[in-house]
């Protein structure tokens, strides 16, 4: 402490000093710290990358179990279960993941009940079951109806334009005098008649698109009419095209235009 004093000695007291001013300069202090103690948090424990203590009770309960290492890439797997009386979303989600293929997953979806398996494809033979049934019944229409579909086919060949326009127009007017006969007494009582016909007239309809892709198809190879080959190449690729990118659905709906078109002004094939 130095104190700057007028008129007297250092001790100030005993001179008569006349103290004006006080200057306190402290430099150089000593290293020390702060610390603090006593902060817990109840009811929460963080481990590794682990959360414990968290569970929630209620209607749309689940469980979320995680694990990933640095070399697996986030391999996680997710488990949910669901009531049985209301099915409030019950669900499970398996997901697994490797080094060499890091997105590897499978997704199951289980009914209420969990007896039933839905969203998942487990017998890859269910898909060509369906498909095969289908040119089993153009088989049928071929061999029925053979002379309506081949003059469908040729009229779509020769007057294709004119094949769409109605196609189009027929798929528009089509619902709507549907739905002018159901605001009737007797359009009630012939609803299930007008669409037997309507479901006949769509089948007819893709089955002669079918018959035209076939014929075109086979015409690349060979110049031999084999009726029930052209049927079954014209099934195959209708069913085909809506797995094509962008493009397959609208080409579907197009070549259905054309079928429905040609049935219209054709008379399902009569004229």
């Amino acid at each position: 402490i130095n104190k700057f004093l007028r008129g007297g000695a250092a001790s100030g007291a005993t001179g008569g000093a006349d103290s004006r001013s006080v200057t306190l300069q402290t430099t150089n202090l000593p290293s020390h710290g702060h610390g603090a103690t006593g902060l817990t948090l109840p009811g929460f424990s963080l481990s590794g990358l682990s959360l414990n203590g968290l569970s929630v009770n209620t209607g749309g309960g689940h469980i979320h179990s995680g694990s990933g290492t640095i070399s697996s890439s986030g391999g996680h797997g997710h488990s949910g279960t669901g009531s049985t009386s209301d099915g409030s979303g019950g669900h499970e989600h398996n997901i697994s993941g490797s080094t060499t293929d890091t997105g590897a997953h499978t997704h199951s979806y289980n009914t209420k009940t969990g007896d039933a398996v839905y969203g998942t494809r487990d017998n890859a033979g269910n898909c060509w079951v369906g498909d095969l049934s289908f040119v089993i019944l153009g088989f049928f229409f071929l061999y029925f109806l053979r002379p309506n579909i081949l003059n469908v086919g040729e009229y779509l060949r020769i007057k294709w334009p004119d094949a769409l326009v109605s196609g189009f127009f027929g798929l528009i007017l089509t619902p709507l005098i549907f739905a002018a006969l159901l605001g009737t007494v007797l359009g009630i009582f012939l609803a299930p008649v007008f669409t037997a016909l309507y479901v006949f007239f769509l089948f007819f309809a893709f089955y002669s698109a079918a018959m035209l892709l076939g014929e075109t198809t086979v015409k690349i190879f060979t110049y031999r009419d084999h009726i029930y080959l052209e049927m079954l190449l014209g099934v195959s690729v209708l069913f085909f095209c809506p797995f094509i990118p962008y493009l397959g659905q609208p080409l579907f709906f197009i070549l259905l235009l054309f079928g429905m078109g040609g049935a219209i002004n054709q008379r399902f094939g009569a004229e």
